[in-house]
């Protein structure tokens, strides 16, 4: 492979780094003999676009041969297998036996990619799960209840499977309700929501109801939602990374905002919104009910799940089907007809959103962007060491992207015009016509409505002096700049590299530091990993108390008028700062509101910040690597520059006006509601 990038592989496609290059460079290759040398190349990611395009064009011998040669080889048969996906080929079940179970997506990936004989079934009982799933995406239904009760008896795993698999046969779920259940906690909640689902009354001694706590509860729960929201023909849009309402907590972060405040403005000209939110088992005890109303006609629903933090770390892989199960069992119960999806992450939460989609005829969407891919160079476009479990689980999230691209009816991108050409770089199937007409390039938004929208008692800036709180900023300090970051508590959004990076640069004598997010009460393993850090340093940094602040997240309102509250303190001639210490942000929601709020936004280069902020005019863009890099940014901006307060002003304003002008939501909804409509 090239040691530098070119600019251009082909006409219209520009290459931004390394990953993109050798992409566009090896999905050109149809030589096996090449393609077969690359896939023992150093580089992991190599390895891996060499064996999908080997999927793509082997011929259905030489993929045999392959397949036996690769048999043991976890990173080149997924890769092979991806190809084999992309290619819409079939290949015969039984050819296949030997690979099934290797893992978890090769499973996945061939239940796409067999071709199915109805004698399969029979003569392959042990590797049902496959054939199964398959015949779970393509609809088929034409199966022998006995044969499917005999499995119910004989193969545990597959349980769930047939459960989705039966439909509407009320008289075969009746029977398998009735049948021994084993002690698999997820299999019970599955027969539970089905029993609701098709008005199975569950006696109170059921093994579905006894077998876990708060199985009863959520028994309960489901009935209470029973034809609770009764509307047709809506918008279902999906928050599977946390609770809307819960911003800064586990999981939520940006995403949820944009959601909640969007789903609220899209009633203006939409039927009806739904989110779907997962909704951890454990939880149950704190809920009364199954649904929130958000504003007229916008309805949170809440999915329960087992094991939902396990599900965020897998990408959803092994849950794969219960979602389509489940999501499909709380709309039906709900009284939720969809007219559309739309999936927003590279993930198998998505993927098994649009099989739902497709089996039910619902119009799909998708929102697309290099999110998997940025994550495979290092700053100067150079590709990253990844080990080969790394290099499967990140680049399926790659997988994921193209079989949206392909499948779903219309896209998404975030940004505008000039945002498309980083999509061109890391899918070139956007230059095929037919897929390329399907997106467009649509700007994020925030509520400008009202800068407070909720009643506090007192201005919300006195909090950050509070002493009841492990880190507040002492009295003493309050004439200081205030430098502000607001997100979830995870290494991603780099609230550890920005705490050490203001105490180690000296920035601690000058401007205090406050941050905003996580469950500091009950931190989930994430949370609680970044907290031990930042304890960790200031213990070791006692200079820094009464520098620095860390309140717990709060929601998206509260957090709207603190940052007011703050811009409205005059305690110092300079305006506050918000920093934004991720590796990148997609597109920003909580930049956004900093700047609708007076604050000078300081942004991460990679991502999409860059298509609203213009460097030293509305904000500023640095390199957010890692703690070193960021301190070295800062210093350069806030000491070595010595910038006036009155440019900071003006740089603040400039940022507020780009907002107000730009990025209102409720103009923003309408460009999504005329694209869903048309």
């Amino acid at each position: 492979m090239p040691s530098k990038t070119p600019e251009r592989v082909r006409d219209g496609v520009v290459i931004n780094d390394d990953f993109s290059a050798s992409q566009h460079l090896i999905s050109q290759l149809n030589e096996p003999k090449k393609l077969e040398k690359l896939s023992l190349h150093q580089s992991n990611l190599v390895r891996i676009l060499s064996a999908i395009r080997m999927g793509e064009v082997l011929s259905y011998e030489a993929l045999e041969t392959k397949l036996r040669e690769w048999e043991n080889d976890i990173l080149l048969s997924t890769s092979l297998f991806r190809g084999v996906q992309r290619s819409g080929r079939k290949l015969a079940f039984r050819d296949l036996l030997t690979v099934i179970g290797k893992s978890e997506e090769i499973d996945s990936l061939l239940s796409r990619v067999i071709r199915y004989d109805s004698s399969d079934l029979v003569a392959a009982k042990k590797h049902a799960s496959v054939l199964l799933e398959s015949a779970v995406l393509d609809g088929r239904d034409g199966f022998d209840p006995e044969a499917l009760l005999d499995l119910w008896k004989e193969n545990e795993r597959v349980r769930s499977l047939l459960l989705l698999l039966s439909g509407e046969k009320r008289p075969l779920i009746r029977e398998m309700i009735g049948k021994s259940l084993g002690d698999d906690l997820s299999l019970h909640l599955g027969i539970i929501l089905k029993a609701v689902r098709y008005g199975i009354n569950l006696p109170d001694n059921h093994p579905a109801l006894t077998a876990g706590p708060c199985l009863k509860k959520i028994y309960s729960l489901l009935i209470d939602l029973r034809d609770q929201i009764r509307v047709n023909s809506v918008l279902v849009q999906f928050s599977f990374y946390g609770d809307p309402l819960k911003t800064g907590k586990g999981s939520s972060g940006g995403m949820g905002t944009f959601l909640r405040t969007l789903g609220n403005e899209l009633t203006q000209n939409l039927p009806g919104v739904v989110t779907i939110v997962p909704l951890e088992m454990r939880e149950i005890s704190r809920m009364d009910r199954l649904w929130r109303t958000e504003r007229e006609h916008h309805f949170l629903i809440y999915v329960p799940f087992l094991g939902y933090e396990k599900m965020i770390m897998n990408n959803f892989l092994e849950e794969r089907t219960t979602l389509i199960s489940n999501v499909t069992d709380i709309l039906s119960i709900a009284g939720i007809s969809p007219e559309q999806f739309h999936m927003r992450f590279s993930d198998f939460a998505s993927q098994a959103m649009l099989d739902l989609s497709k089996k039910t005829g619902i119009r799909s969407f998708f929102t697309v962007t290099p999110d998997p891919q940025w994550r495979f160079v290092d700053q100067k476009g150079s590709l990253i060491k990844l080990d080969a479990v790394d290099a499967v689980r990140e680049t399926s999230k790659v997988e994921v992207s193209w079989k949206m691209l392909r499948d779903c009816d219309g896209l998404f991108g975030i940004g505008s015009e000039e945002s498309r050409n980083q999509l061109l770089a890391y899918y070139p199937p956007l230059l095929d016509e037919s897929i390329s007409k399907k997106l467009t390039m649509m700007p994020e938004g925030i509520s400008l409505r009202n800068e407070c929208p909720i009643f506090v008692n007192g201005p919300l800036y006195s909090m950050l002096f509070e002493k009841d709180k492990e880190f507040y900023l002492e009295r003493s300090f309050r004439n200081n700049p205030l430098l502000l970051t607001v997100g979830r508590l995870d290494p991603a959004k780099g609230q550890v590299k920005l705490l050490t990076a203001w105490g180690n640069s000296g920035l601690w004598n000058s401007f205090n530091l406050v941050i905003v997010g996580g469950d500091l009460d009950h931190p989930n393993r994430i949370e609680a990993n970044e907290l031990e850090e930042i304890r960790k340093y200031v213990r070791q940094n006692k200079e820094l108390h009464g520098r620095f602040c860390h309140l717990p997240a709060m929601n998206n309102d509260e957090i709207r008028c603190l940052e007011n509250s703050i811009s409205r303190v005059k305690a110092t001639p300079w305006p506050p700062t918000y920093v934004a210490p991720s590796f990148k942000e997609e597109f920003g929601i909580a930049i956004l509101e900093a700047m609708a709020a007076g604050f000078v936004a300081i942004a991460p280069k990679r991502g999409g910040v860059k298509s609203y902020i213009r460097d030293g005019y509305n904000g500023f863009l640095i390199d957010t690597t890692d703690e070193v890099s960021i301190e070295k940014e800062l210093r350069r901006l806030l000491i070595d520059v010595r910038p006036s307060a009155r440019r900071m002003k003006m740089i603040a304003e400039n940022g507020s006006k780009t907002i107000y002008r730009r990025y209102s939501i409720s103009v923003v909804a309408k460009q999504f509601s005329s694209y869903y409509s048309s």
